[in-house]
């Protein structure tokens, strides 16, 4: 569908389709996608509204919705927009003020360090946001802020996230399966 985002939520930049058929006729006549490449029976499109594998949305937006049927469906809406909304199955428990009536955030990540089982960030945000990680969740996710151990959440049916405070922070997000140790 023209609104659906969740390629654009996965950080989908390029899709390859077979053509002719009905994805590439689908596809073609969308907007959202730019022809990039084409050669008999494959084309390449560009996904113009793909979002960055990390991105801040403001806590203030934070959508609770219990049901995992009922996420799914709310990330389908036409009027999701995951750029300002994040959805969470229950409230987040961190303490601290929420932004609530503030103004809107302004919050830049940098990639500091990409290893394999994780990343090094720095996130500079005038308001407390979530940052939603396009990475599907998995418990065994960690993550520190500024070295202190925080809780990491499923966000957005399937994907990760955390509540990160207002202010200039070092964030690490690593894989820290059970198994391993």
């Amino acid at each position: 569908a023209a609104h659906d985002r969740r390629l654009d939520m996965l950080n989908v930049k390029y899709l390859m389709v077979s053509q002719p058929g009905p994805e590439f006729d689908l596809i073609a006549a969308s907007d959202r996608f730019a022809p990039v490449f084409s050669e008999r029976s494959v084309a390449v499109f560009e996904n113009k509204t793909a979002l960055p594998r990390f991105l801040a949305v403001p806590e203030s937006h934070i959508e609770v919705i219990p049901d995992p049927s009922a996420q799914l469906a709310r990330v389908k809406e036409p009027t999701f927009d995951p750029e300002r909304s994040v959805i969470f199955s229950a409230a987040p428990g961190e303490p601290g003020a929420s932004n609530a009536g503030a103004v809107a955030l302004d919050a830049r990540v940098q990639l500091i360090d990409k290893g394999t089982n994780g990343y090094r960030l720095r996130v500079d945000s005038n308001g407390r946001a979530v940052l939603v990680i396009s990475q599907m969740y998995y418990p065994r996710w960690k993550a520190t802020i500024d070295g202190s151990l925080v809780e990491v959440y499923p966000v957005n049916f399937a994907l990760t996230g955390i509540v990160v405070p207002a202010g200039v922070h070092e964030i690490r997000i690593f894989f820290r399966p059970d198994s391993f140790r």
